[in-house]
């Protein structure tokens, strides 16, 4: 198990080692204690989907821009709009732009 540096206050903790293309898959988020505790009801699991295309179960990185993209049009229709949240909205939807596009290209058999 390994920590991920962080500057939100929480602790992020891979519970597993890389995988398949080096990446890993099994993160939990919890609160800034910065104590591993699975027994806290204070934690987020994002489990990503093994290997490539069709690597079993589990969100794809695409999935996690979307909550993303969406949670941050929630703030900027709401009361918490802000230029700094309009910045980060557009990046994240050219970072989902660009990994579906490298999807389009894997399906035609263009490498990874």
């Amino acid at each position: 198990m390994r920590e991920v540096e962080t500057s939100s206050g929480n602790s992020i903790f891979v519970l597993d080692e890389p995988g398949e293309g080096g990446a890993s898959r099994d993160y939990r988020v919890c609160d800034g204690k910065g104590e591993w505790n699975p027994a806290s009801v204070e934690h987020a699991s994002v489990v990503f989907m093994g290997g490539g295309p069709g690597g079993g179960r589990g969100c794809t990185n695409e999935d996690l821009l979307l909550i993303l993209i969406d949670r941050l049009r929630g703030f900027q229709g709401g009361e918490f709009p802000c230029r700094e949240n309009a910045i980060a909205l557009t990046n994240l939807e050219q970072a989902l732009m660009w990994l579906e596009r490298r999807e389009r290209r894997v399906s035609r058999g263009r490498g990874t």
